[in-house]
Order: structure tokens, then sequence, then C-alpha cells
């Protein structure tokens, strides 16, 4: 039991929610030694679907944070499919974790766990966090490079100008503002004009983290 719980630990509030399961299972069995109460309570069918679950929340955590603008998913800016390719990932070893509770008795219960941890860890390493800060010129990093690869898919950089990579140079910033203006973010001219080419946290940065968000590209 304190083995599993070590090797759950780095998975954080997920990685309680799964051995805290497998606890409550392990105290109802009444068997004659502590590995096979374990080893019953990891078999426990109710157990392994909450790891799936919890699996699942943890990806809706992740969704929920990238919609809201709070995070984006590394590489999609430049891959604008990899969203749904990971949404389709998610939902077959989901599925195939939750088949696993009830055929391949052989591979019951590792096949399912594995396959939890592997979606939980999974639904941290592929999110990047948003700035702290808006972006304007001089700023640099990872959310830069992001935010540049994106506007790329969009056609907001006209052909001859390119960017240093992870730099918010001056063609960057003409780029953010041909996307204001192809998505209507500059609203107010009086009120707007000093926020012309600046990428907004809570404007421009969220609706560019969101693969959702139906953006309209620069192209005239």
């Amino acid at each position: 039991m304190d083995t599993l719980a070590h090797f759950l630990d780095n998975l954080g509030v997920w990685g309680l929610i799964l051995s805290t399961v497998v606890f409550i299972a392990y105290l109802g069995e009444r068997r004659k030694t502590e590995s096979a109460r374990l080893n019953a309570a990891l078999r426990r069918r109710w157990v392994m679907a909450t790891w799936v679950v919890t699996a699942l929340l943890a990806w809706s955590v992740t969704w929920y944070h990238i919609v809201n603008g709070d995070a984006y998913i590394l590489g999609s800016g430049r891959q604008a499919w990899l969203p749904v390719a990971l949404i389709a990932c998610v939902l077959a070893g989901a599925a195939v974790a939750l088949a696993a509770t009830r055929y391949w008795p052989r591979w019951r219960p590792w096949l399912t766990l594995l396959l939890a941890v592997v979606m939980i860890l999974g639904s941290k390493s592929v999110r990047g966090a948003a700035p702290n800060n808006d972006l304007e010129r001089g700023a640099k990093g990872d959310e830069v490079a992001f935010v540049q690869q994106r506007l790329k898919s969009l056609h907001c950089f006209v052909a001859t100008e390119k960017p240093g990579p992870g730099e918010f140079d001056t063609e960057t910033a003409s780029a953010v503002i041909r996307f204001q203006q192809a998505n209507r973010l500059m609203t107010d001219p009086g009120r707007d004009f000093h926020n012309a080419g600046i990428v907004r946290r809570e404007k421009e940065f969220r609706k560019l983290a969101n693969p959702f968000a139906g953006l309209k590209d620069c192209s005239p």
C-alpha cells in the first residue's frame, strides 16, 4: 500500500484520489494477508472505473484552463489539428481503460491503472502556462513563440515579414494588429488605441489559446 501511494504521489491531487479509492476498497476487504487485501482492492471494478473518471476529470480541468485562456496546448500554434488529436487519444485511452475493467482479466488492473496514470501525466505535460502580463514589443519566451505560431496559422504575417522566434518584435506587433482588426478586437479606437499591437492576456491571448474560438484569419 505504501509503495502504491509513493508511486502516485507525483501526480498531485489526482494521485491522491487514485490512492484514496484503493485505500477505501482495501479497508472493506477481509482477507488474511495484506497483499491479498490489496490485490482484491485493486481488482474492484468500481475502483478501476474511478481511476478512469479521475483521468478524465484531469483532462477536463486542463481544457477548462485552455478555453479560459489560463494556458495553451504546447505545439498547437504550429499544428492546428493537435487539440482534436489529443481529444481523440484521451477518449480512446479512456475506452480501452474501461474495457480492461471488464475484459482481459490477465491484464487487470494494471492496464487500467497505467492508462489512467499516463492520461493524468499527459494532461499536465501538454499544457503551457499563460503569461502573467500582457505581451508587447521586447517580450521573449515560449508564450511569444506560441503567439507567433498562431498568428502564422491565421495568415497574419505578410510574406516579407519573418519574426524572430520567441521574440516580440515589430513584425509580430504588426501581425497582432492585423489579427485584432480581423477579429474586431479594437471596437473602440479611442479607448483601444494604446492596445494596438499588444497581446492582452484577457483578450487576444485568451482567444489565441482557445483552439475552438472560431477565429477569423487575416487573409484579405
